[in-house]
């Protein structure tokens, strides 16, 4: 997590995981982020 006064970053590693098993919300003060996939065979 990087922070300035003005904002913020955050790094995930979701190599595992494609953009549809992934979502982001923000709710009041906070940034929810899931993520979701199948095993895959």
């Amino acid at each position: 997590v990087r922070s300035d006064r003005d904002k913020f970053v955050i790094f995930l590693d979701v190599k595992h995981f494609s953009p549809e098993d992934l979502t982001v919300k923000v709710q009041d003060d906070f940034v929810e982020i899931h993520g979701k996939h199948n095993e895959r065979q």
